[in-house]
């Protein structure tokens, strides 16, 4: 068993900061990495601080008080298939596709806002350095067979094929320094696309929502930890625990109004919603993760070039990228914005190694990557969430979703220099990380600001 210490730092013993939220983007690093032994910060000092430096007299929560099951990744059919929740015909389809568009979507016709969503895979996307190639499958295997089944005319969103895997809360990903809170992390819902069929589409393609927790003050941060932990007190499935994860899910899922950029004094009805991810081999080889955001004018969800993923043609596929990559890797400067790709290929068995970098340098800059994270860095079968391979679909899952070994914990052996061994265990990571943010809301304070942030990376 790790402990609690090699669990926090089992990166291969190093800590990543995460991306911020939209809202402080351009306050905050994105998405920078940093190592434990080097410990850069934020350059924020104690001194002049906000926040206060928690007690070390005092004795941390243990991680044993927190329940993953029911606080961080619920996958239990009890919740993930509520006959009530996600029906998407009920008065509460609270946690369906459905809903979730509808409230994205705002005062656009929601079918619409969906197609004109899928038809984006009909065409070359070059949103990113590189290009993304048209997979024009999505139309045959996904959009025409929905049509069919809507009656021709437009998508009914009450039989969309998008099965809900899991709920997940992602606090582990808030940002904040010595002065300000910015975000309370992430909500996630993650669906699996279906077939015409009810099965999963092809080799697989899933579609991750990822919300912003919205905290812009110490008691909106601690708000959101005291919710998801509650729901540890209630057995799950009940009635009260089903209440109280609705109340959550909807404080991020739901539309609100925007007062940040009042034109002539009216609000914008606006969502939560920091990007949409998707990760996919059934429309086309190889495996293809892309990532779509809202477009603050059209209010369309659109792709957008893929976080902290350079274009893997060019930077991994030549020897100039291959040097480039290796001095931006070297140098410990952010990925530049010009070189992420536009989608992230991720082929079977081919690591990223940027040239003249060390190992742990490599591996740092890799698992950050979207292909990095989802295949050889991690030993993962392409997706952390996925069907269950004994399901009940079309009827039902059957069991909870597949998750990973890197999610439940797993061995893996560096994929260029064999001789390297790193642990992964992120369910836990994030169980120990919760734990922390737990005893540091007891004292008042979001955290130490004089140290590294725990939040890894945006996966």
């Amino acid at each position: 068993m790790e402990s609690a210490l090699e669990v926090i730092i089992g990166y291969g013993g190093n800590y990543y900061l995460d991306r911020p939220t939209k809202e402080h983007s351009m306050k905050t690093s994105l998405k920078t990495l940093v190592t434990t032994t080097v410990l850069m910060t934020y350059m924020f000092s104690a001194l002049g601080s906000v926040f206060a430096q928690p007690d070390p007299s005092l004795d941390p929560i243990s991680p044993s008080s927190i329940d993953p099951e029911r606080e961080l990744v619920i996958t239990d059919l009890s919740v993930i298939e509520h006959p009530i929740l996600t029906d998407p015909t009920s008065d509460t389809p609270y946690w369906t596709f459905k809903y979730l568009m509808e409230q994205m979507s705002t005062n656009q016709d929601t079918s619409q806002f969906v197609q004109t969503w899928l038809e984006q895979w009909l065409v070359d996307q070059p949103v990113g350095f590189g290009n993304s190639p048209a997979r024009t499958s999505m139309q045959e295997l996904v959009i025409d067979p929905w049509l069919e089944a809507s009656g021709g005319n437009e998508l009914d969103l009450t039989i969309a094929p998008f099965k809900l895997l899991a709920i997940v809360n992602r606090m582990d990903m808030r940002s904040f320094d010595c002065e300000d809170i910015y975000s309370a992390g992430e909500g996630r819902f993650v669906f699996a696309v279906l077939d015409e069929n009810g099965q999963q589409l092809g080799g697989g393609f899933t579609a991750i929502f990822e919300y912003n927790l919205a905290a812009t003050n110490f008691n909106q941060l601690k708000q959101w930890a005291l919710r998801w932990h509650e729901l540890g007190q209630f057995p799950i499935g009940t009635d009260t625990y089903i209440k109280k994860l609705s109340i959550i899910t909807r404080k991020f899922t739901d539309a609100y109004l925007d007062f940040s950029a009042l034109p002539a004094g009216r609000p914008l009805i606006s969502s939560h919603l920091n990007q949409l991810r998707t990760n996919e081999i059934g429309l086309a080889r190889p495996w293809e993760l892309r990532e779509f955001a809202l477009d603050t004018d059209s209010g369309s969800l659109i792709q957008t070039p893929v976080a902290q993923t350079p274009d893997f043609n060019f930077f991994n596929g030549t020897q100039l990228g291959r040097m480039i990559m290796g001095f931006i890797v070297n140098s410990g400067m952010e990925i530049p914005p010009s070189v992420l790709g536009s989608a992230a290929p991720t082929p079977f068995g081919v690591p990223w190694e940027p040239e003249n970098v060390s190992s742990q340098a490599r591996h740092l800059f890799a698992v950050n990557t979207c292909n990095g994270c989802h295949q050889v860095e991690t030993d993962t079968p392409f997706v952390h969430i996925g069907i269950p391979s004994n399901n009940n679909l079309p009827t039902s899952l059957g069991n909870p979703a597949f998750l990973s070994g890197f999610m439940t914990g797993i061995e893996v052996q560096d994929p260029v220099d064999p001789t390297i061994i790193r642990s992964f265990n992120d369910i836990e990571r994030r169980r120990v990380d919760f734990a922390e943010l737990l005893f540091y809301i007891s004292q008042g304070i979001p955290g130490p600001c004089d140290q590294p942030m725990s939040s890894p990376r945006t996966h």
